[in-house]
């Protein structure tokens, strides 16, 4: 029965995504907003009314640097704002492009920290922003004098304070710097990509034939897998993957550096420590996947001892073999100060609910205890973010729905990747 339920899971998939796949085809082809239009025609401007006050004067930007963000809420997240003054405090210009209707008093907030605001039709999801808001710049000649292009989108739950003080450090130092391109994850999935949810790119890039030719002939289909595959690594594997001297700012590679540090400095690393930030190994362990790194961190924490040097080499590992964002979804920010974290780990089922409500909330004393001393917007961003997480639920509530689990990329939860054998 095991076999016969593996074999009709694996044509169940291939049947969806296909399905799937047909579908995005067909809806972009007959939709009035996609084959038939344009991003200039999917656009649409937002202004307040004149009884209001009027908008702010919509000059051409020159010298300036432009941030592409992409949203998709009607209501703009306190997250959200805190992510977008840190944008605006670093010089950026920000168009805002929501893929759904943003609300009247949402734009009233946003009109005093962004450049220009638009709504579009959910084509091709935030991609399908991405390549609307490119194309937009380039035919209005705003890419042309501009010294650098960042693309970021509102996938991350913020984290203001000293996190956010250091990315902004992070992106001055950047600026400054030769480096033509500055991503915040990089990711082995499938095929070696910086993940898209925050990028920043120098004329070279953004101004060069392969990037624009990209962009001009990617189609905005609606379908996740299409977005990812067609998207987000397609662009890594045309572009992204042949520049050298890019900027990562949160690796494998830097957590290692940082717990040697520790190590080095006699504070001893506790496996209990590091698995406390991790997600929950027990679905691993329930599906028999053999994962040497993660036995060996197991086997520590059952006897409450410090690592070796050796041993911390498990935590790259894990990170490297699997989707960086989620195994490392707060180890980045307890020991690198990033201030991004995953919207999506508990409806993955990379964390629970309550865990990744406390880890965050952490994360908020840490970085924001010294500008927050009641505790009034630590107490907001978590009550927002919990309301996210329990709105979006998590893998169980799906358990009945496998079509609709696959559609969102769901499988049934979490699970360390098993060692490759060749």
């Amino acid at each position: 029965m095991g076999l016969l339920s593996s074999i009709y899971n694996r044509l169940l998939t291939k049947w969806v995504h296909a399905g799937a796949g047909i579908h995005g085809v067909s809806s972009y082809l007959l939709s009035p907003d996609g084959f038939r239009s344009s991003p200039a025609k999917r656009l649409k401007l937002l202004t307040l009314s004149a009884e209001s006050g009027g908008d702010p004067p919509r000059q051409q930007i020159q010298s300036r640097p432009i941030c592409l963000f992409a949203a998709y809420s009607s209501d703009v997240t306190l997250s959200t704002l805190y992510y977008l003054r840190l944008l605006s405090a670093l010089g950026f210009a920000i168009v805002y492009i929501n893929n759904q209707i943003t609300s009247r008093e949402s734009y009233r907030v946003l009109s005093d920290l962004v450049w220009l605001a638009f709504d579009r039709p959910n084509i091709g999801q935030d991609v399908g922003a991405y390549k609307d808001g490119i194309l937009w710049l380039e035919a209005n000649g705003h890419l042309h004098g501009c010294p650098c292009l960042a693309i970021v989108n509102d996938s991350m739950q913020f984290i203001p304070g000293a996190y956010a003080s250091r990315l902004g450090e992070e992106v001055r130092a950047f600026l400054g710097s030769d480096s033509p391109a500055l991503f915040t994850h990089v990711s082995q999935q499938v095929l070696p990509h910086y993940q898209s949810f925050f990028q920043i790119l120098k004329p070279e890039v953004f101004l060069s034939r392969p990037f624009l030719s990209f962009w001009k002939k990617y189609t905005p289909y609606s379908h996740r897998q299409h977005c990812i595959h067609s998207g987000e690594i397609k662009i890594s594997q045309k572009v992204y993957n042949l520049l050298s001297g890019v900027t990562v700012l949160y690796t494998s590679e830097g957590l290692h550096r940082q717990l040697l540090r520790k190590f080095d400095g006699d504070e001893g690393i506790i496996a209990e420590d590091l698995l406390y930030l991790m997600p929950s190994p027990y679905r691993t362990i329930i599906k028999s996947v053999t994962n040497p790194a993660l036995s060996q961190l197991l086997t520590a924490r059952g006897g409450r001892q410090a690592l070796q040097r050796s041993e911390l080499m498990c935590v790259s590992d894990l990170i490297e073999n699997s989707n960086p964002t989620h195994v490392a979804a707060f180890l980045y920010p307890a020991f690198l100060h990033c201030p991004l974290l995953k919207r999506d780990i508990c409806f993955a089922g990379s964390f629970t609910i309550a865990q990744a409500i406390n880890l965050y909330r952490e994360m908020l004393d840490n970085s924001m205890a010294d500008q927050d001393e009641s505790g009034e917007i630590r107490d907001k961003l978590q009550q927002e973010y919990q309301t996210y997480l329990y709105r979006k639920g998590v893998p169980l509530g799906y358990a009945n729905r496998k079509v609709a689990a696959l559609l969102k990329g769901l499988g049934g939860g979490f699970v360390y990747s098993g060692t490759y054998s060749g």
